[in-house]
C-alpha cells in the first residue's frame, strides 16, 4: 500500500486471537484493516457525492432567487440574503459595499433577521461594524465562534460569526456578516455554499447591486437615514389604498422639534444635525418597539425639522400611546455634543384614517393641524386631531 493510499494508522497493545503466533495475528489484523479501509473510502466517496449533491441544491435555490422577478433590485437582494442566512442556519446577516472612495465600508446596504430592543440591538450592531471592519482588506472568509469573540473584548450579544467577502475581479467590493445567538459548526457545504454566494453576488449581480444603492438613495434622507419626503408620499399612498379595501384604520404621527432653530444659533448647525440624527434613531427604535412584530411602520424626515411615523393597522389610542412614548423618550434623553447638554424636545400632532380624514392630502393637513395646536399650547406635548374644532381638520 503506497502511502498516497493511506487511510488512516491502527495502534494496538494486544492483537487477536489471544496467545496465536505473532504471524497470524499480524496476517488477521491486516485483512482486517484492508476490509474496514475499503468500507472507509466507500464511505468517505458516498459522503463527498452527498456534499456535492447538497451543495448543488442549495446553489441551485440560491440562484433561482436572483431568476425571479421581484418588485426591485432591494427586494431580491433582501431575499437572497434571507435564504444565504437560514441556509448556514445564522440569526441575522447584514450587507456592507465600500464606499466609492474605496477607503472603508459604507453604511449597512441590508439587514436581515433576528431584531432585538433597546441596548441589545445596539451592541448587536455594533458587533457586525467591528467584524466586519476588521476583514475590511483581508478578502478572506473567517468564521468566529464564542472565543474567538470573547477575544476580541468585544460587548456581544452573539456567539458564532461568520464574515464573508464579497469579490468581484479578485477585489473585495463588500462584506455580509452573519451571526448567532449559537457557535457557528459549519460543515463543508455551508463553507462551499458562503464561499460561491459571496462569489455570484460579487461577479453576477453587481449590477443588481449597483440599482440597489441608486434605489436606497432615492428613497432615504442622507442626513438621518430615514425614509425622505418622496418614500413617506408614495407610502402613505398605498397604505390609505390598502386601508380603504380592507376597512382598517392609519395613523399618522408627524413630529416636530421645539425651538429648532435656536438650537442651531446656540450650538451651531453641527449640533443641529447631530440632534436630528439622533432623534430619528430614537423615533425608529420607539416606533418599532410600541408595534407588533410584522406590522408595517415607517418613519420619514417630512422636512426640515420635522419627521413623521406611519402607522398601518394603528388606531388612535394605539397612535396616541406611541406619539407620547416617543415624546417621552426624546425629553428623557441627554443630548451630549462637544461636551455641550442640549436638551431637546418634540411637538406631536395626530390623526387617523378613516377617522379624521378620507384622503391623503386630508389625513397630513389634519396630522398637521394637530401639530400646530400642539406648538400653539405649550410645545412638548402630543394632541389628536379629535381635540380640535371641526373646520380645522378638513
Amino acid at each position: 500500500m503506497c502511502s498516497s493510499d493511506l487511510a488512516g494508522i491502527l495502534i494496538a497493545t494486544a492483537l487477536y486471537p489471544p496467545g496465536a503466533p505473532q504471524e497470524q495475528q499480524v496476517e488477521l489484523t491486516r485483512r482486517l484493516m484492508q476490509s474496514v479501509s475499503t468500507d472507509f473510502k466507500r464511505f468517505q466517496t458516498l459522503e463527498q457525492q452527498t456534499h456535492e449533491l447538497r451543495f448543488t441544491n442549495e446553489m441551485l435555490a440560491l440562484r433561482s432567487v436572483a431568476d425571479r422577478q421581484f418588485d426591485s433590485p432591494l427586494a431580491m437582494l433582501q431575499e437572497f440574503l434571507n435564504q444565504w442566512m437560514k441556509k448556514i442556519d445564522a440569526d441575522r446577516v447584514v450587507l456592507y459595499l465600500k464606499n466609492q472612495a474605496g477607503a472603508g465600508l459604507g453604511k449597512p446596504l441590508l439587514r436581515s433577521g433576528t431584531a432585538s430592543d433597546g441596548s441589545v440591538e445596539a451592541n448587536w450592531k455594533r458587533l457586525e461594524d467591528q467584524l466586519t471592519e476588521r476583514h475590511l482588506s483581508d478578502g478572506r472568509l473567517t468564521v468566529y465562534n464564542s472565543r474567538d469573540l470573547d477575544e476580541l473584548c468585544v460587548e456581544r450579544t452573539a456567539s458564532g460569526a461568520i464574515v464573508v467577502p464579497l469579490v468581484q475581479k479578485r477585489q473585495a467590493i463588500g462584506l455580509a456578516c452573519f451571526t448567532t445567538r449559537d457557535d457557528l459548526p459549519l460543515d463543508a457545504t455551508q463553507i462551499a455554499l458562503a464561499t460561491w454566494a459571496a462569489e455570484y453576488l460579487g461577479e453576477v449581480i453587481l449590477r443588481v447591486l449597483n440599482q440597489a444603492i441608486v434605489e436606497k438613495e432615492a428613497r432615504e434622507d442622507s442626513l438621518t437615514e430615514l425614509a425622505n419626503r418622496r418614500a413617506f408620499d408614495q407610502q402613505i399612498k398605498q397604505e390609505i389604498q390598502l386601508a380603504r379595501d380592507k376597512k382598517r384604520e392609519v395613523s399618522l404621527l408627524l413630529f416636530d422639534l421645539d425651538r429648532f432653530k435656536s438650537i442651531n444659533d446656540t450650538y451651531g448647525h453641527q449640533a443641529g444635525d447631530f440632534v436630528l440624527r439622533r432623534t430619528a434613531q430614537l423615533l425608529k427604535d420607539e416606533a418599532r418597539e410600541s408595534v407588533r412584530t410584522g406590522d408595517r411602520v415607517l418613519v420619514a424626515r417630512y422636512g426640515g425639522e420635522e419627521m413623521a411615523v406611519l402607522l398601518p393597522n394603528v388606531n388612535l389610542v394605539g397612535a396616541h400611546r406611541i406619539g407620547e412614548s416617543i415624546r417621552r423618550a426624546v425629553d428623557a434623553e441627554l443630548f451630549s455634543f462637544q461636551n455641550e447638554e442640549i436638551h431637546v424636545t418634540l411637538s406631536v400632532g395626530i390623526a387617523t384614517f378613516p377617522g379624521h380624514a378620507d384622503k391623503v392630502h386630508e389625513l397630513i393637513s389634519a396630522a398637521d393641524a394637530a401639530l400646530y395646536e400642539a406648538k400653539e399650547t405649550g410645545r412638548n406635548q402630543v394632541v389628536t386631531a379629535d381635540s380640535l374644532p371641526q373646520e380645522q381638520t378638513v
